[in-house]
């Protein structure tokens, strides 16, 4: 392979959805933090071992977190989903 067929790579550079200058966190961050799958963070949070999203999306539609929320309930795992959720995104291959 040589260097023509590679190609380079940039960071699409993006800011973490906000509400009020609050961060907002999805669903699959949250499960990918925590190394569980999507059924397994339903089950947590109808169990109550996770907060209610502050966004309930239903009918196939994203769950949202308010990062404060998260705060409250572990900083930890709040510091995790911000760090994860502030990276940049990899551009598609073409």
């Amino acid at each position: 392979m040589t260097t023509a067929n590679v190609l380079p790579f940039v960071p699409l550079q993006r800011a973490p959805l906000t509400i009020a200058g609050d961060p907002i966190c999805r669903a699959y961050h949250l499960s990918t933090v925590l190394g569980i799958n999507d059924r397994s963070l339903t089950l947590a949070v109808t169990r109550g071992k996770i907060p209610q999203p502050d966004f309930e999306g239903g009918r196939g539609r994203p769950r949202y977190w308010k990062m404060s929320t998260l705060q409250t309930w572990s900083p930890g795992v709040a510091r995790a989903v911000l760090a994860l959720i502030s990276e940049p995104a990899f551009q598609a291959a073409a």
